[in-house]
């Protein structure tokens, strides 16, 4: 009896450690894979090593102005997946720059010669001249674009850092495609970020970037605890037997889903191998033969007694600690409990001392506080409508000095153009009137030739609206408000616009080569001359014949134009909003509008003073102006200037057209 009880304890420390052993090697499985095709057979083999992870997982959301809710929680979420998946991961909330670059570094350094290296990023990204920048929390960009890269942190610096690691596989991750909250001032920042290929050799495996929504798009942070990206992201991920290409196809899927179309991820990818993160192989993929499972066992089955005795003297050591943890965690709470009780008797005695002094002095307090705000009421008062009042003389006179400027300019205009051209007598008695468009129904304002001081004449500008400079331009018309979707359907036999909610909507979406397409089939068609109308046109018109004007009618914007403050984030039907002084309508904000002239920082230093244009060279960036229903208000102003690539549609940018006398 005592040599069979023997024998089946031996037995079972035999199949517990051969349980044990299985076990350790089955953990194996939470490894890369890499399915290459064979050269012989043509058939997947799943190769399974037990690689070095590595991954830096930052999200930021606490930004000053306009902070989100999701991007701390996508971080967590990212990190609680990528450690499943056997990830060493660094995590990164709410960090600024040096704390960003500081976690590059180590991430770097960690990552040299390793497995996969994966970087994922939530928060807050900018695209300026073709690169990408994620923006720190903290991050103070006041002044020109340029600052940008030394405030930010650069996303081609941390590819390089990836590569300089030498790593089989690199991920890119970048869910940084929110609403930019340092847009305001700077041209061309809010609309996404720019795409970036995966480069060749950057790993020995390849790298994989991927985007939660497509270039020059708007990520949505979600409604729930997560970004709609990284929700189906880490979903996907965890399932086994997916390649990372499945992964991604699936996210992309899920993500269009959720957002109806609105939000479609983006992947550029160098990767040539299939990739496993979440492997599903068997066991026998590692390569350990059933015969040295055996020579296992056999060796472990000689040290079960040792290490059975290990296992015991282990647990009391640690039943031990634990006993001495539980008893300081118990002195400390006692401890704190009395300091806690000797803080708050000392607080309740100060209260009592300090609640008779109170009372005395509380209504007097009151008094003198309400004494101090009507006096500083009373003097702010007076200043507004001293200032008002000033306002009111400087501009009256301003208006009457255009008005006699214009009306001399007019007259010679007029005499001039009889004394040259005989036949044009009698159009010059009639031009004054209206114009309206025989096949489109557009109708053009007659805006009288005169000159005017061009430029930030309010002293609040931008630097490329300098100098203010006195220019002349001859009379033309105007449309009355922009291309309406109905007007260039007529024409183009098509509707390119994102907002297609009726027919009086502006056209919208359009590039500046779009633009002077329609005008060549227009002017085909009705044997007119149209075009777009000169930026120093526009301005002249937009301040009604050149007066003193901060938006197009008068100083108070909302009366005139549609802008981020009232618009809802989406255009308005044309001539809802009031008319400026010439009876044009929406030159200020709804869209902005392409204009004729080529765009430079210093165009206004080489002006001339009659009818100025700068031409600039063929394909270079063309100017638009007035604005639209996403911008500020300081970017709806009459002498702010912007540009874009003549290809460049947007969905916030139209047109509006000049008939020539």
């Amino acid at each position: 009896m005592g040599m069979l009880r023997m024998k089946s304890v031996r037995d079972m420390l035999i199949v517990l450690i051969i349980v044990l052993l299985v076990s350790k090697i089955s953990s194996a499985e939470r490894s890369i894979s890499i399915k290459k095709e064979s050269a012989d057979t043509q058939k997947g083999i799943e190769v399974v090593s037990n690689p070095k992870r590595i991954a830096l997982v930052i999200g930021n959301a606490s930004y000053k102005d306009s902070p989100l809710k999701n991007p701390v929680n996508d971080a967590r979420k990212m990190t609680e997946t990528l450690l499943k998946l056997g990830f060493d991961v660094i995590t990164k909330e709410n960090a600024n720059q040096e704390e960003m670059e500081r976690a590059v570094n180590d991430f770097a350094l960690k990552l040299a010669n390793g497995d996969i290296g994966l970087f994922f990023y939530a928060g807050h990204g900018a695209e300026v001249g073709g690169r990408n920048y994620l923006i720190p929390i903290g991050a103070e960009i006041l002044g020109h674009e340029i600052d940008i890269k030394y405030k930010t942190v650069d996303v081609q610096m941390v590819l390089e850092k990836m590569e300089s690691a030498k790593n089989k596989v690199n991920i890119m991750i970048l869910d940084a495609c929110r609403n930019n909250p340092l847009a305001r001032g700077f041209r061309s920042l809010s609309r996404g970020l720019a795409a970036m290929a995966a480069g060749q050799g950057i790993a020995s495996g390849g790298t994989i970037i991927a985007y939660a929504t497509a270039a020059g798009s708007v990520a949505d942070d979600g409604k729930g605890n997560n970004g709609v990206f990284t929700e189906e992201f880490s979903k996907n991920i965890t399932i086994p037997g997916l390649t990372i290409d499945d992964v991604f196809k699936r996210t992309a899927k899920g993500v269009r889903e959720k957002t109806s179309g609105a939000q479609v991820p983006f992947l550029s990818t160098s990767v040539v191998d299939d990739i496993y993160l979440a492997s599903n192989a068997q066991t026998e993929s590692t390569g350990v033969s059933q015969k040295q499972y055996k020579s296992k066992d056999n060796e472990l089955s000689k040290e079960a007694p040792q290490l059975e005795e290990n296992r015991k003297r282990s647990e009391a050591e640690r039943e031990q600690l634990d006993l001495k943890k539980k008893k300081a965690d118990l002195d400390e709470h006692n401890q704190n409990m009395a300091d806690e009780r000797k803080k708050v008797e000392k607080e309740q005695l100060a209260i009592l001392d300090r609640e008779d002094d109170a009372k005395l002095s509380q209504e007097q307090r009151k008094l003198q506080e309400e004494k101090n705000k009507l006096e500083s009421e009373r003097i702010r008062l007076e200043k507004v409508i001293k200032r008002k009042e000033i306002e009111a003389q400087t501009q009256a006179i301003e208006q009457e000095k255009n008005r006699i400027k214009a009306a001399r300019a007019k007259v010679e205009a007029e005499r001039l153009a009889m004394v040259n051209n005989p036949l044009k007598i009698e159009r010059a008695t009639t031009d004054n009137a209206p114009y309206t468009d025989t096949i489109t129904g557009m109708e053009f304002v007659f805006v009288r030739g005169g000159c005017y001081k061009m430029g930030d004449t309010f002293g609040d500008g931008e630097s490329y609206e300098k100098p203010v400079h006195e220019v002349c331009v001859d009379s033309f018309y105007l449309g009355r408000n922009e291309v309406t979707q109905l007007q260039w359907t007529k024409i183009m036999g098509n509707n390119p616009s994102f907002f297609k909610n009726g027919d009086n909507y502006p056209v919208e979406n359009v590039s500046w080569n779009d633009a002077k397409a329609f005008i060549n089939k227009l002017n085909v068609k009705t044997g007119m001359k149209y075009s777009l109308p000169t930026e120093a046109e526009w301005e002249y018109a937009c301040r009604s014949e050149g007066m003193s004007e901060k938006y197009s009618g008068g100083s108070d914007a909302d009366n005139y134009a549609w802008y981020d403050k009232n618009s809802g984030n989406k255009t308005h039907p044309t001539l809802q909003k009031q008319s400026n002084g010439l009876g044009l309508s929406d030159m200020s904000g709804n869209v902005w509008e392409w204009v004729e002239d080529a765009f430079a920082m210093d165009a206004y230093s080489k002006h001339s003073r009659n009818n100025p244009i700068h031409i600039g060279r063929s394909g270079g960036n063309r100017v638009i102006r007035g604005g639209s229903w996403s911008n500020y208000m300081q970017d709806i102003r009459c002498s702010f200037r912007d540009d874009n690539a003549p290809d460049y549609r947007f969905k916030d940018i139209g047109l509006r057209l000049k008939l020539e006398r």
